[in-house]
């Protein structure tokens, strides 16, 4: 103990030779806030003076310092700190950021406020204020820990740069450091490791344990045959394990697309490796492995930001100049100058980028110099492989540096090309290459393991992506042929499973060949059902042949129902009933799920097969088995999520469906499936009925014609207004909110219902949609065409259905009525009751109807007509519609009177206007009517 005190103190001697000495009883100068402060306020004034200070000069500023409880910063902090930060998703994240203080303040700031360039006010890349705690996010955190690493590289810069520049005339005085010399029997070579007092002696122990990259050659003293062994010194060497920290928090970041962000960091570890002479920062297999995982969760975004990483290397002739030419050159010119001038550490790199520039120029003078007027470079399209191409690249410096890429490095390739959108051809082509440069590298000896099934599946993945009819589905059927061969000579992990007669099935399905992709699911299945009923007569195969999957046969159904001809929804129902088949005969994992179904009920309501008489009636069968079979056990036939297939739409599209056809059951079946949907919705959240369902009914019942259509329609619309003002006590938002359609439609069902209530009924509806406004439902504002329904109600009121059904004459006290109706509805929009809601061509139109249709006394129908197209002239709103309501509603004597009364002059234009027996008269344009009349209809309409 008494030694290592005594080492202690000779080491205080040696290193604070003129500090002062502290007895027990002195208290240590602390350094305070409102110091620490004061420093950071009077950084900008100290970085004008660098040049003053001769601390600045010193080659041992990063020792300890005299009279103060601080001590410099070195490697180790920077690392300890730039981890933290890396970590603090993991950990506490304000633990990190009590090191980065303890790093600026207490090591940073007390040499950096006399004069150096410090952080100020604690601040960096995606800092904030001092003393405040605050929460970052993944983001902030990397930002933070990538402000340490630059602040690690500038201190490594400044500590090469003096280490180097003082080697010769401080480090040897021995009061500072010693040298080891070891020289070997021959003393052909001498070896040479610098070591620190400061070290452990675990560092010590590293001598015997050299690298070939931490072998430097003194290049001024080449020609005595002398090397320089430096040791890696952990207090003042980069290590790239800290790097690699940071691309480990990049990889967590899900949020961002960091593919450049990681290159960038790659391209900044080579870099530095190479300018400070310090291979321990050179990036290793568990750094690129890194790096493509993250370039990989970056390929399926459009917008990549890998596009501005490799601007200007498309439209460059440079890019055919590769980096391995340009270091051949390199090395040729080296051996030339090596002898004649020293080279810095940096040079070969400065060199090398010299020569880029220098290609980039001469190719741009070559292309200038053959044109006289040279034309602005049109923009480089859209190149949908930057991901893959970045990938690519980090493979390619893996086998640069002798790396061994292995299975999960090469996978990570692949999945990157699986992953770009738009790639298609290109990507599938690039990586069909992978694969086979992976079995070229395996068979020279590059890598230790040949590719496998999951390298061969991702392959057949993107080729089933690529789009390529016919050659899809064929390149796929070969590499299955080509792994079987592979399986029987004896390689090891390439035998297919199912997983990759899934992607040969979907490469001939996705790529419009859905019968080859049907046979070879049907020859699956066969060959497994034979299997098996030779192992129940106590035959065993060698090999149990693949067993489809429900994937496999979900792939078959989807793209038949996708498929454009009208039998595809058919041909989908055989391979479902086979898939029941299959399970019930023992294949119990193999279970339809909701895709299933929907996708077969899609094509009968909404795809190529829903003009087809029976396809409602297809569509509600199959919605009526799925249901029944929910109901004993198959749950996953209507998750309790909504996901890609929202379980809500078979429901509502087999409404529409019997809609669409104006079937006269789609009312009731409409009802029906509400209903159904009310009592799964129980225990179902996606399947409560909202108000895309209640639209679905209410279609249907606007649609069916029947007589009590616009009772059940008006029933629906008062039990979502109730559903709105229970959700409102509850402070809850209703999912039944009523819409403008919803009124509509209730509207439209009572317009065209034969009931004699028609006109009340849809009258009625306008009430409820005024109140439901007032009462602070903005999307229930009534509007223009609300109106207009009551009036449309009102005209076709003169037709209603008795009691065996049959279409007969209102009575006249009904049609009056409705006429009533006309009137008082008419009033109500004249007065203009909502902004943008005054009478338009369609309400006069609609009410000059009324007074033709209905069975008025023929003085209060002439009368009305007249008066309300004189009201719609005066208003320069005259239209087609006006004038052919017009028409019908008066005689042609009556029609011409009216006309002239109001202005017509051209009642003879072609020498008759009306017939001689004044039935007929001549077509009169709207184009031929005063400009005054039509100056306010708009004619988009």
């Amino acid at each position: 103990m008494n030694g290592v005190n005594s080492k202690y103190e000779e080491w205080m001697k040696g290193s604070w030779s003129t500090a002062k000495s502290f007895s027990s009883n002195d208290t240590l100068p602390l350094v305070s806030d409102n110091d620490i402060n004061d420093n950071e306020s009077n950084n900008d004034d100290d970085d004008d003076d660098d040049d003053n200070h001769p601390e600045h000069n010193d080659p041992h500023w990063f020792e300890p310092r005299p009279n103060e409880l601080t001590f410099p910063p070195n490697t180790i902090n920077y690392n300890s700190v730039l981890n933290a930060w890396s970590r603090a998703s993991r950990y506490d994240p304000h633990a990190a950021l009590r090191a980065e203080k303890i790093l600026l303040n207490r090591m940073e700031l007390p040499y950096e406020g006399s004069g150096g360039k410090g952080n100020k006010g604690g601040e960096g890349r995606g800092g904030g204020p001092r003393g405040r705690m605050v929460t970052y996010t993944d983001q902030d955190r990397i930002e933070r820990a990538m402000n340490i690493a630059d602040r690690l590289e500038a201190w490594a810069r400044r500590t090469r740069s003096t280490s180097h520049s003082t080697h010769n005339n401080q480090w040897s005085s021995g009061k500072k450091s010693n040298q080891a010399m070891d020289k070997s029997s021959n003393n052909s070579t001498t070896v040479m490791v610098t070591t620190n007092d400061e070290e452990d002696d675990d560092d010590a122990q590293e001598m015997d344990t050299f690298n070939d990259s931490n072998i430097v050659s003194n290049r001024n003293h080449r020609s005595s045959n002398t090397y320089t062994f430096r040791q890696h010194n952990k207090a003042r060497d980069l290590d790239v394990e800290v790097y690699n920290s940071i691309l480990v928090a990049y990889s967590r970041e899900q949020t961002g697309d960091h593919a450049a962000s990681v290159m960038q960091l790659l391209d900044r570890m080579e870099l530095l490796a190479e300018e400070l002479d310090m291979p321990s920062v050179r990036p290793n297999q568990r750094s690129y492995n890194v790096a493509l995982g993250v370039i990989a969760n970056a390929a399926t975004r459009v917008d990549t930001s890998l596009a501005e990483y490799y601007k200007g290397d498309d439209g460059d002739d440079v890019s055919d100049y590769s980096d391995d030419e340009i270091e051949e050159e390199e090395d040729e010119e080296e051996e030339e100058e090596e002898e004649k001038t020293p080279k810095s550490s940096g040079s070969r790199r400065k060199r090398k980028e010299d020569k880029i520039n220098k290609t980039k120029l001469d190719n741009k003078n070559n292309k200038s110099s053959t044109k006289k007027k040279p034309k602005k470079q049109p923009q480089q399209p859209f190149n949908p492989l930057y991901a893959g191409r970045a990938a690519e690249s980090i493979l390619g410096r893996m086998l640069s540096r002798n790396f061994r890429p292995d299975a999960y490095t090469f996978a990570s390739v692949l999945n990157t090309y699986q992953r770009i959108p738009k790639g298609k051809l290109d990507a599938a082509l690039a990586a069909d290459g992978v694969v086979r440069g992976m079995e070229s590298l395996h068979l020279h000896g590059r890598i230790d393991e040949p590719p496998d099934v999951f390298h061969y599946t991702m392959v057949c993945a993107c080729w089933s992506r690529s789009g390529e009819q016919g050659v899809a589905g064929e390149r796929c059927s070969e590499i299955l042929r080509h792994m079987q061969e592979r399986d029987t000579a004896g390689y090891p992990r390439v035998r297919p499973n199912i997983r990759t007669f899934n992607a040969v099935i979907d490469s001939h399905a996705y790529n419009g060949r859905v019968a080859e992709a049907e046979d070879m699911l049907l020859s699956m299945v066969d060959n497994y059902e034979s299997s098996a009923a030779r192992s129940m007569d106590g035959i065993e195969d060698e090999e149990l042949p693949i067993r489809p999957d429900s994937f496999s046969f979900n792939t078959v159904i989807q793209q038949w129902a996708r498929s454009r001809t009208p039998e595809g929804g058919r041909r989908a129902e055989v391979v479902l009933d086979r898939m029941l088949k299959f399970h019930y005969d023992g294949n119990a994992d193999v279970r339809p799920d909701e895709r299933s179904f929907a996708y077969i009920i899609y094509h009968y309501t909404k795809g190529a097969g829903r003009m087809n008489p029976d396809a409602p009636d297809r569509a509600l069968k199959l919605l009526r088995r799925m249901i029944q079979m929910y109901r004993q056990g198959y749950k996953e036939l209507l998750p309790a999520y909504q996901n890609k297939t929202n379980p809500i739409f078979a429901f509502t599209s087999v409404v529409d469906a019997h809609s669409v056809l104006r079937r006269s059951d789609s009312g009731i079946v409409g009802d029906e499936l509400l209903g159904a949907m009310a009592k799964l919705g129980k225990t179902i959240e996606a399947l409560r009925p909202n108000t895309y369902a209640c639209l679905s009914v209410l279609y249907g019942w606007s649609s069916c014609g029947a007589v009590d259509a616009g009772e059940h329609a008006t029933k629906l619309l008062q039990k979502m207004e109730a559903d709105m003002k229970a959700a409102e006590k509850r402070g809850e938002e209703s999912i039944m909110r009523t819409t403008q359609r919803c009124y509509i439609l209730a509207q439209t069902s009572w317009a065209r219902s034969p009931s004699k209530n028609k006109a009340a009924g849809a009258l009625e509806v306008l009430d409820m949609m005024e109140r439901n406004f007032a009462s602070g439902n903005l999307e229930s504002k009534p509007t223009v065409q609300a109106y207009s329904m009551v009036l449309n109600a009102c005209a076709f009121a003169d037709m209603v259905q008795d009691n065996n059904g049959r279409a007969v004459k209102a009575s006249m006290k009904t049609q009056q009525k409705a006429f009533h109706i006309a009137e008082l509805t008419l009033d109500r929009i004249r007065k203009e009751p909502y902004h943008n809601v005054a009478p338009n061509p369609v309400i006069y139109g609609t009410f000059i109807k009324c007074c033709g249709r209905l069975d008025l006394p023929e003085d209060i129908a002439v009368e009305s007509a007249k008066r309300v197209f004189e009201e719609c002239r005066q208003a320069g709103l005259v239209s087609d519609f006006v004038l052919t309501q017009l028409r019908y509603a008066l005689r042609p004597a009556q029609f011409l009177e009216v006309l002239v009364k109001n202005g017509y002059a051209d009642l003879d234009r072609k020498g008759k206007s009306i017939s001689r027996d004044g039935k007929r008269i001549r077509h009169i344009r709207v184009s031929e009517l005063p400009q005054d009349w039509t100056m306010n209809v708009d004619r988009n309409k």
